[in-house]
């Protein structure tokens, strides 16, 4: 089967992406024990927010799928929700609970 998605629509699940991203990186930051890992975490928060401002000027210049705009947008950014949460942090937000739950620097880094 075949899946097609508007620009829109990928545009979205780079944003979520970004914003999970960033979410992460925060945790982390709070949870670092050293001063300069608490830095380096923030700077990748920070170029989290950046990406997601960069794809968010791109929604615009992204012309739309010959198939159409979806019908229920609940639903697709539910649907969006799961896939970049499933595809890039594991699902659930266990990569964030390991980042709350690291013990020291090496096992946030890790």
């Amino acid at each position: 089967m075949t899946v097609f998605f508007s620009g829109d629509e990928i545009i979205n699940m780079a944003v979520k992406t970004e914003e999970t991203g960033y979410e992460f990186y925060r945790l982390a930051e709070k949870n670092a024990k050293s001063e300069g890992l608490k830095n380096l975490f923030d700077y990748l928060a920070q170029e989290e927010l950046k990406h997601k401002e960069i794809f968010l000027g791109l929604k615009g210049l992204i012309k739309e799928s010959p198939q159409g705009l979806p019908v229920d947008w609940n639903e697709l950014d539910l649907y969006i929700k799961a896939m970049t949460d499933s595809s890039f942090f594991l699902g659930g937000n266990k990569d964030i609970n390991l980042a709350v739950k690291a013990s020291d620097d090496k096992e946030a880094i890790r």
